[in-house]
């Protein structure tokens, strides 16, 4: 009975050990998640400070506009190098990001060639783009993709959330009746104890008891009187 009780402790401790390192696991993947979506968000305002820019500077020639378009220009390769390091396990999601590379490197492109041709022929040679539906629709299929991207990362974190939830119930349950087995093992092994104890034969402690010495009367001799 001791070691069945012992063998099931030890499965017991193994299966709480790995719910514990898939809970731990877990923890860092919800980790990258929300870097993910702090980083979704920061790339789309990133594209459309950019796009807004640029359509200032077509309309007024400001220099000051385009610095939102050089910023994009120098940090939106960083954020989708992140976003493929963060989504590496989500063969979903790196599609997602191939089809966003390939937008934003279109976006970038077009307004590069855009802002040359304002500086170079001045407003007249841009006018017909002003109002040209090109960049809004880039933006649009941009902004799509990356609601997609975001949504598919709350579902990842709201199953984990339910995987996690349900390992430490577990875990709790299991280290429960692990402590209650051990208990009652050990409460076993000590009834045990006191019942083999008390089948013992016992000796009675041997006191030598008082022994009766007879008593003899002292003789008396007589007191000679004189002669």
């Amino acid at each position: 009975m001791h070691g069945l009780v012992l063998a099931f402790v030890l499965v017991i401790g193994v299966v709480s050990y790995f719910n514990t390192k898939k809970l731990i696991a877990n923890s860092h993947a919800d980790a990258r998640s929300h870097g993910a979506l702090q980083m979704l968000e920061g790339t789309l305002s990133t594209a459309e400070n950019a796009d807004l820019g640029q359509r200032r500077y077509l309309i007024t020639g400001e220099e000051s506009y385009l610095s939102p378009y050089r910023t994009a220009v120098s940090r939106l390769p960083e954020q989708l190098r992140y976003l493929r390091e963060t989504t590496a396990d989500n063969a979903a999601q790196q599609t997602r990001l191939d089809s966003l590379e390939r937008l934003i490197t279109k976006s970038l492109d077009s307004s590069k060639a855009e802002i040359a041709l304002r500086t170079n022929e001045g407003f007249e040679g841009v006018r017909h783009l002003i109002f040209a539906s090109r960049v809004k629709n880039e933006i649009d299929e941009i902004r799509l993709l990356i609601e997609e991207m975001e949504n598919e990362e709350n579902k990842t974190l709201t199953r984990r959330a339910e995987e996690s939830q349900g390992s430490t119930h577990d875990t709790i349950l299991l280290l429960a009746l692990a402590t209650l087995l051990s208990l009652n093992e050990s409460g076993s092994r000590r009834n045990s104890a006191i019942a083999a104890n008390n089948s013992k034969p016992r000796t009675k402690n041997w006191r030598p008891s008082a022994i009766p010495f007879p008593t003899t009367s002292e003789p008396r001799f007589g007191t000679s009187t004189g002669m």
